[in-house]
């Protein structure tokens, strides 16, 4: 199958992914996939048997679950991202002059739905074989035309579906081990206003678009020391994309007559490397109706240094400096087991951001944050069950001194500086159903 009609197949069969493309986690990263495990706030989910998403954070799981089974997973999240401050046109040799528009409350957030499939058979009663397929990494910001903000930042979206096919073998009593691979496409958009009053012009627009699949791997390791004592060890490994698309420039008469080819359209391009992760996760029974679980993960967040957009002659069009840092999550929750068909669960985790200070952007104006989780499962009968999970998210408020830059970095005359603050949270809660044949 080629390219072309491979995209077709995966966004047919997936489409509700597109619906949007959020940001919950620190960075891009999404962590929504499971209705039980967003109860724990994720604790747990490397060692655990609570649903099938330990598929995708730990395939040698896998050895816990008899039978065929199959679950749906979706997480409603509602997004707030409100900047309060002001902007000016920049650029060498140009005063800076301040920006008309909406200059507080302006809402950057936008509500949104991700679906999460898997399912996984017994081979034999040790080897296993399961899918998953996710969502693990998006991003969404939209702001109104008018903001003062428009010149560094319009819209910005990520979208990533992961189909993860994996296998497992329980080498021993105490020892199982899990490894799958990864096909994961990618599309990208971005636009922003471009300031032309330096021309006597109105605002002009670009837009940049691009998609690409890439291929990974993941492994996992399943430890039982003891009974009711279960230690996991995962790692997913990073995946390379290039973004290949278009550049499109909206632009009055006067800027093309003057600025010509620097704002002609042309085919473009991206490089994007979803990070690597490393995950060390203890479910523990403490009786025989309650379990404690903890979480902590590794994000290789640190190869995204610049992010670079280039027309097809390698010609910059846009080099935007980032320098993250690699990211720590650290999750502890429980699940208590009411009586054959009713579990509670609860967790509490802290997620660290890698933006650091001096490169925070309107496109993702990211902080750390705390999560604060509770849930519950219920069981219909032997074949069908639920699970319900509501996670708020507590966010410090960001300072942002942001200057849009042009092909060397440095600011152009079309662009912005943005200065002020962001304040956030987000409300998330995630509904699934799971089937047992």
């Amino acid at each position: 199958m080629n390219r072309r009609a491979m995209t077709a197949a995966l966004l047919a069969a997936a489409s509700v992914f597109a619906l949007d493309r959020p940001v919950s986690a620190s960075g891009f990263q999404l962590r929504e996939n499971s209705a039980a495990y967003q109860g724990t706030a994720f604790a747990g989910q490397a060692s655990g048997n609570q649903d099938l998403s330990v598929i995708f954070a730990n395939p040698a799981t896998m050895t816990q679950f008899s039978g065929t089974r199959l679950e749906a997973v979706g997480s409603f999240i509602v997004p707030r991202s409100v900047f309060d401050g002001t902007a000016t046109t920049t650029g060498p040799g140009f005063a800076p002059i301040a920006v008309s528009g909406d200059g507080s409350d302006e809402n950057g957030g936008a509500p949104a739905f991700v679906p999460a499939i898997y399912g996984t058979t017994s081979i034999t009663p040790d080897f296993k074989a399961g899918i998953a397929v996710t969502t693990p990494f998006g991003l969404a910001t939209r702001y109104d035309n008018d903001w003062v903000g428009r010149y560094n930042a319009l819209r910005s979206e990520l979208l990533t579906v992961n189909v993860n096919p994996s296998v497992a073998y329980r080498v021993s009593p105490w020892l199982s081990l899990g490894a799958g691979v990864s096909f994961q496409y990618a599309d990208a958009t971005l636009t922003r206003a471009l300031n032309f009053a330096f021309l006597g012009a109105p605002d002009g627009n670009f837009r940049v678009d691009g998609d690409d699949w890439g291929f990974g791997f993941n492994g996992g390791v399943l430890i039982e020391p003891l009974e009711g004592t279960r230690i996991g060890l995962a790692y997913r490994s990073q995946i390379h994309h290039r973004l290949e698309g278009k550049a499109d420039f909206t632009v009055p008469a006067a800027a093309a007559f003057v600025l010509g080819s620097a704002v002609a359209d042309s085919g473009a391009s991206a490089e994007l490397r979803t990070p690597a992760t490393a995950t060390f996760s203890v479910t523990q029974r403490i009786t025989s109706a309650i379990d404690v679980m903890l979480d902590v993960q590794w994000t290789n967040w640190e190869t995204f240094e610049t992010l670079v957009i280039q027309r097809d002659n390698t010609v910059p069009l846009t080099t935007q400096p980032e320098n993250w840092r690699n990211t720590w999550f650290g999750a502890i929750g429980a699940a208590w087991r009411v009586d054959d068909r009713l579990t509670l669960r609860a967790g509490v985790a802290y997620d660290q951001t890698p933006v650091k200070g001096g490169f925070v952007t309107a496109r993702l104006p990211d902080q750390n944050r705390i999560w604060l989780s509770f849930g519950a499962g219920y069981k219909i009968s032997d074949m069908v069950s639920i699970d319900a999970g509501y996670t708020h998210l507590f966010i410090r408020d960001r300072s942002i001194d942001e200057t849009s830059p042009g092909p060397d970095g440095t600011p152009t005359p079309t662009g912005g500086r943005l200065v002020g603050k962001y304040e956030a949270a987000v409300d998330i809660l995630a509904l699934s159903a799971k089937l047992r044949f």
